[in-house]
């Protein structure tokens, strides 16, 4: 009787939330990686004598190959599925980010962390694909908020324990922990995850009438116009936040880390309640609310100067913004595109994201140099975040006018 109960529980218990589990994990571990590069650049920077646009080419070889496997990543996930896909780009994104513990010379650490970033989208394009395919669209910012407060779990984390780790095992060992973890959660994910037949039943997904239609479509890029803005702005905030705050305004390094701390746990319930206010009020109005925000918080950043308190309640107003923009993104895929294109649709606008990203640093590391500041950078930034916002407006709200096959 107690067996029968028990796979009777089983039958009614819905995998969705084991989806949602280990997608937290994976965004976690993803996105803790590649902010806590930006936590470790001052310390890799006084050991390997790096540049300022040294430091920003490693954090733009993350990006460049993110960029450049976004839309193949993009079309696996819907050809060969999401539980064959992500183990493999875990095991590529543990073995480099274990692999720079090691870096000597910053050409390798290029090489190396351009590895992450392909594995990285295991933790994006490809868990959210899956979690389109068991949650329905009026759920659907929830649950995706749900896992993208993974980001906000490992950049926190990361900003408490790597200064500890730093200060007493020095920076190789960050590494170190990070692609552990990150290898243990492949294992994980190649014996949880299940795929859900998509409830879009049209015709067989073909790539190719898939592209045509998505690219013929005007909201298609405008959202992706506007991604490429978000990802310029936000990639160079988040890759030399602490670095600005530790040099360029001379507060202590711990404290440095701990204000991305801020940033990264105020995160954690916007990204639930944003987006599901967005289920309400609509997805354009969303991001425009939170890209907004940001917006405000990057240029009162500059504006204050080193006020710590002042400081610390920008950090949370920006993470508040920050974390809730990317579930709504994702979010209007599957809604402006037909369901079963939705990871394709994200593949080519983390195209455009990956564009930007991978600029970004290394324009912010120029500026820095050639001005002595981080300022301009993160000035730039905020006009790119209301240029965001300003692109979104042609989209309107109307999405009954989805793209689909014919």
């Amino acid at each position: 009787m107690g067996l029968f109960s028990y796979k009777r529980m089983l039958k009614r218990f819905y995998w969705g939330y084991v989806i949602l589990g280990v997608g937290f994990l994976l965004v976690l571990a993803s996105y803790g990686i590649r902010f806590g590069y930006g936590i470790l650049i001052p310390p890799m920077k006084s050991s390997l004598n790096l540049t300022d646009v040294q430091s920003g080419f490693i954090a733009s070889a993350y990006f460049l190959s993110y960029t450049l496997s976004a839309p193949l990543i993009g079309f696996m996930v819907d050809r060969v599925g999401c539980k064959k896909v992500i183990p493999l780009l875990c095991v590529v994104m543990g073995f480099g980010t274990f692999m720079m513990g090691s870096v000597k010379e910053w050409s390798l650490g290029v090489f190396l962390f351009a590895l992450v970033g392909v594995g990285s989208h295991a933790g994006w394009v490809a868990i959210i694909r899956l979690v389109t395919m068991w949650f329905k669209a009026e759920k659907r910012g929830r649950a995706i908020g749900v896992v993208n407060s993974g980001y906000g779990v490992g950049y926190g984390l990361m900003g408490l324990l790597l200064p500890i780790i730093v200060d007493t095992y020095g920076w190789q060992h960050g590494w170190y922990l990070m692609g552990v973890f990150t290898l243990t959660l492949a294992a994980a994910s190649a014996l949880l995850l299940k795929e859900k037949e998509s409830t879009d039943r049209r015709r067989e997904f073909r790539t190719q009438e898939a592209t045509q239609i998505i690219l013929s479509s005007g909201t298609f890029w405008f959202i992706a116009s506007s991604y490429f803005a978000i990802a310029f702005a936000t990639s160079t905030t988040m890759t030399f936040m602490v670095a600005y705050f530790n040099i360029d305004l001379s507060i202590d390094y711990a404290y440095s880390a701990g204000l991305a701390s801020a940033v990264a746990f105020s995160g954690i319930p916007a990204s639930l309640i944003l987006p599901y206010l967005s289920d309400k009020i609509g997805r354009i109005q969303g991001l425009a609310l939170c890209n907004l925000g940001v917006a405000v918080s990057i240029y009162s950043m500059v504006a204050i100067g080193a006020s710590l308190h002042l400081l610390m309640l920008l950090a949370i107003m920006y993470g508040i913004f920050y974390a809730s923009m990317f579930p709504i993104y994702a979010a209007c895929a599957s809604e402006y595109f037909e369901e079963k294109s939705s990871g394709s649709v994200i593949g080519l606008w983390t195209l455009f994201y990956g564009i930007g990203a991978t600029v970004s640093p290394i324009v912010a590391g120029f500026l820095r140099e050639s001005m002595g500041s981080y300022s301009p950078a993160f000035t730039l930034s905020a006009a790119a975040m209301v240029l965001s916002v300003i692109l979104l407006l042609p989209v309107g709200v109307d999405r009954s006018k989805r793209a689909v096959y014919r």
